[in-house]
């Protein structure tokens, strides 16, 4: 089954689905406080203020879900660094971070 839509009727939903996402969009950026959603591992030692040995070892552990090798390098996804972070509240200690860590 087709559907045939006039360009005004898809120039409509544009106007909808653009008028509910960008909220959205602005509460996600807000939340990020323009941090990168994917961050290499060179970014992510900066950000976190860590050495490469601890970042090694961090990525390497077995529980450390937000590393990523499906793009190549080892990618940090941020969003997931401050689940897994809350999550492990204690190792907080550990990040010596000028960065206010939050759930995002």
């Amino acid at each position: 089954m087709q559907i045939g839509l006039s360009e005004d009727e898809i120039k409509l939903i544009a106007g909808e689905v653009s008028k509910q996402l960008a909220p959205l969009i602005v509460e996600e950026i807000k939340r990020s406080n323009g941090v990168k959603h994917l961050m290499s591992i060179p970014e992510f030692i900066e950000y976190v203020d860590i050495s490469r040995a601890k970042c090694s070892q961090l990525i390497n552990q077995a529980g450390f879900y937000p590393v990523t090798r499906e793009l190549g390098r080892p990618k940090i996804v941020m969003p997931l660094f401050f689940q897994w972070l809350e999550e492990n509240a204690d190792r907080r200690k550990e990040f010596s971070t000028k960065h206010v860590f939050k759930a995002m």
